[in-house]
């Protein structure tokens, strides 16, 4: 009898050790912080589902040199805000706009998303408004979540003059594959949705996890294709058209993680018509994670154009030069601290960038640069 009590009394002694360890961890106070953006959540069966607001807004501080030019300042990179409304468990209403705090008048620079997704299952997607374009390794990822201050040199000549596009988007996963197929206007870009008044842009994308056959933690090969159609108004309008001429363009990506160390990869190549050029790009770019809070980062951008003056400056370079060139090359080093993941972090980025203008006709740069960048997002 007592060899039969021995058992019970262990897991009745033992029983709170695990009940406590088992026990989930309170919010923190930036969980709570962040939660508040969730205005409303309903039953998985309710009409309306969720509202949350959604918004980001990205602060940054640079100096750049050439020569003996130079120039520094505050700017606010990015401020957004919006909605996101899940309902009928399937749907999500996303509207999403850009303000300009720099030039507040008028406020409103323009609506970014502005989209109504259909979701029912992992295997299948589909979009229809005005969404992202995931095209490039940098182009597919968020600003929120860049882990460098700004895209690439290769994300901002090889994709689209703007990020938002109008159009209609299937995507779905399927075992180890993930797919894309997209059609978007290259009309003209305005404040609200934009015209389809030129050619048609066709996208697709295939990638796949490679895990098992490299051996890494994690691995993934992608390649992004995309075809606009040859029409006069694909370059005109006012401010601006939403894509450059391009006739095709072609995205190798590789991205891969072990442990502490991450590299991801890319080449890229467009092909232009009319007046627009053909482009070659490479990315490279490794990473290490010292813990959650901190990270390093490294990048090698090179971006070559066909024709002279066809590569531009991707940001603050520009402020310095409003010359092109054929062939650029920047260095990236950087460092992240983050405080709530990429919803609030902290990055410094110093960079060293060298155009080389065969035209001599001012585009010619060589120097250095130091960012800092503030990121919030919700």
């Amino acid at each position: 009898m007592r060899t039969s009590l021995l058992p019970l009394l262990a897991a009745a002694a033992l029983s709170p050790v695990f009940a406590q360890t088992a026990a989930p961890a309170a919010p923190s106070t930036l969980d709570k912080l962040w939660s508040a953006a969730t205005l409303y959540k309903g039953d998985a069966d309710a009409a309306i589902n969720e509202v949350r607001i959604v918004g980001r807004q990205h602060i940054d501080w640079y100096q750049f040199r050439n020569g003996s030019t130079q120039d520094s300042d505050f700017v606010s990179r990015r401020t957004r805000v919006g909605t996101k409304i899940q309902f009928l468990k399937d749907f999500t209403l996303h509207v999403e706009g850009d303000l300009s705090l720099e030039v507040p008048h008028p406020l409103f620079n323009k609506y970014t998303d502005a989209y109504v997704k259909w979701a029912p299952s992992k295997a299948f997607a589909l979009t229809v408004g005005k969404q992202s374009v995931r095209f490039t390794l940098d182009g597919a990822t968020s600003s929120n979540a860049l882990t460098t201050i700004d895209r690439s040199p290769l994300a901002y000549n090889l994709g689209f003059s703007e990020e938002y596009l109008p159009g209609v988007q299937v995507e779905g996963d399927a075992g180890l594959w993930s797919w894309k197929l997209a059609a978007f206007s290259s009309g003209t870009a305005d404040r609200d949705f934009g015209a389809f008044n030129a050619g048609t842009i066709g996208f697709a994308s295939l990638g796949r996890d490679v895990s098992a056959l490299t051996g890494l933690q994690k691995s993934s090969l992608r390649v992004d294709y995309f075809t606009q159609s040859n029409d006069a108004q694909n370059t005109t309008g006012t401010p601006k058209a939403f894509s450059r001429n391009h006739a095709q363009g072609l995205s190798l990506i590789s991205q891969n993680t072990q442990g502490a160390w991450g590299f991801d990869a890319e080449l890229g190549l467009t092909e232009g018509q009319g007046s627009q050029s053909d482009y070659k790009g490479i990315q490279l770019m490794p990473s290490y994670s010292f813990d959650k809070d901190w990270q390093a980062v490294v990048r090698y951008t090179r971006v070559t154009s066909a024709n002279n003056n066809g590569v531009s400056f991707a940001r603050y370079e520009s402020m310095l030069t409003s010359g092109k060139g054929d062939r650029l090359e920047e260095i990236y080093f950087g460092l992240n601290r983050y405080f709530y993941g990429h919803k609030l972090k902290f990055q410094l980025g110093v960079q060293h960038s060298r155009m080389i203008d065969s035209a001599n006709d001012g585009g010619a740069y060589s120097g250095w640069g130091v960012t800092t960048g503030l990121r919030v997002s919700w």
